[in-house]
């Protein structure tokens, strides 16, 4: 079982891989939330900012690394929310 944690954001345009990714982290009772663009993404956090983002670099039409830096405009997420990009 992995360390109690927020929840975790995984990002990637391609369905089959979000829910690998997904389930393998639910199955180990992680609460996970998904998005496959950088507008989904800019949705999860109204509500909250999660622990981790696992982030694919090339999403389609954007480019990780950009939608990244988008989401460091927010100053809860510099200060609490690593991300992985693969």
């Amino acid at each position: 079982m992995l360390a109690d944690v927020g929840h975790i954001i995984v990002v990637d345009d391609d369905p089959s891989l979000r829910q690998l990714v997904t389930r393998y982290l639910e199955d180990h009772n992680v609460p996970t939330k998904t998005a496959s663009n950088k507008a989904e993404l800019n949705r999860h956090f109204e509500g909250s900012v999660p622990s981790l983002i696992i982030l694919d670099l090339r999403l389609g039409q954007e480019d990780g690394l950009d939608l990244l830096k988008g989401t460091s405009n927010n100053d809860d997420f510099v200060v609490g929310s690593p991300a992985a990009v693969a």
